[in-house]
């Protein structure tokens, strides 16, 4: 971590007491590969996830790569973090935290968020349920911020795979010398648990531009995503294009159906202990249509020689 952000996160522990935390794991011990155990907060947050994973040049390292997984909603304008409820153990892998807001039409907005790891996953899920204590749930919007660090904050890489159409999508942040990481995505439609809610995109820019622009309810995002201008980027072997190397923030955003009394929306938070664990992209539409090609050709050779023999 750099002294930047080192010197910053003394100052909000002074100036703040710090949120109860609990720990939950998939029951890997720490220094085997696959360990994922996070501390959470109230909201599903989380300021520090542990991960034991492998180089790409096959060394095994233990540490946090999460600096902010903080869960942002907005009633309107701006937007203000779900960090004051009240935070219950279940048990080893799950965690729930309540609270309440006020919402957009001035009624009580009562909230829950049940966080779990599953035993030998590698996956911190976060389903919220928003529910109206009288009337509708008015304008609410679930902003899901993850700040990474990964062996440090100026060195890592971002890039996506999967899409939105395909309910698949996953934001993948990893270090640049290691290539392992941290992923994150979520629900995309009604079957994977999306209740009178929908997905309406993502963004990613570099620290510390993002936080300021998500409070003040400025932060633009799209389904094809939004990337801030004029942040480098080069094809890295092993992975395809990406942008990098710096400190990466990104952002995952859905919206309720303002109608409606009752509203679930699911996020995860993934640790990638290794660049195997990485989907291989899916090829562009042009690629898909020389591979078809190909396979055609192929396919006419193999008829013309069984016709011959």
């Amino acid at each position: 971590m750099t002294i930047r952000k080192t010197a910053l996160a003394l100052a909000i522990l002074a100036a703040s007491t710090a949120s109860h935390a609990v720990t939950i794991g998939n029951d890997i011990p720490a220094g085997t590969l696959g360990h994922w155990s996070a501390d959470v907060t109230s909201g599903g947050e989380t300021r520090l996830a542990n991960l034991t994973a492998k180089t790409v040049g096959g060394q095994i390292v233990t540490g946090d790569i999460v600096y902010d997984y903080f869960s942002y909603v907005s009633t309107g304008s701006g937007a203000f973090r779900l960090n004051g409820g009240t935070v219950t153990a279940i048990d080893s892998h799950t965690v729930q935290s309540t609270g309440s807001f006020t919402g957009s039409l001035g009624n009580q907005i009562n909230w829950t968020v049940t966080s779990t790891i599953g035993a030998d996953s590698k996956i911190l899920k976060n389903t919220f349920s928003f529910s109206a204590a009288n009337g509708q749930l008015g304008t609410i919007g679930l902003l899901q911020y993850l700040d990474e660090d990964v062996a440090g904050s100026g060195d890592d890489l971002f890039f996506t795979r999967g899409s939105v159409a395909g309910n698949s999508l996953e934001l993948y942040t990893v270090d640049q010398a290691g290539l392992y990481g941290v992923s994150h995505s979520g629900a995309f439609s009604a079957a994977q648990g999306l209740v009178n809610s929908s997905f309406t995109g993502w963004a990613m820019n570099q620290y510390n531009q993002m936080k300021p622009a998500i409070t003040a309810g400025t932060q633009a995002v799209s389904p094809n995503g939004v990337i801030a201008p004029g942040l480098p980027s080069y094809d890295q072997a092993g992975i395809g294009p990406v942008y990098g190397a710096f400190d990466i923030v990104s952002v995952l955003a859905w919206n309720v159906n303002a109608d409606a009394t009752s509203a679930t929306i699911v996020t995860t938070l993934g640790g990638v202990p290794s660049i195997d664990d990485v989907r291989p992209p899916v090829p562009e539409p042009g690629t898909y249509a020389l591979m078809l090609g190909g396979l055609a050709v192929l396919g006419a050779v193999a008829r013309r020689k069984a016709v011959r023999s």
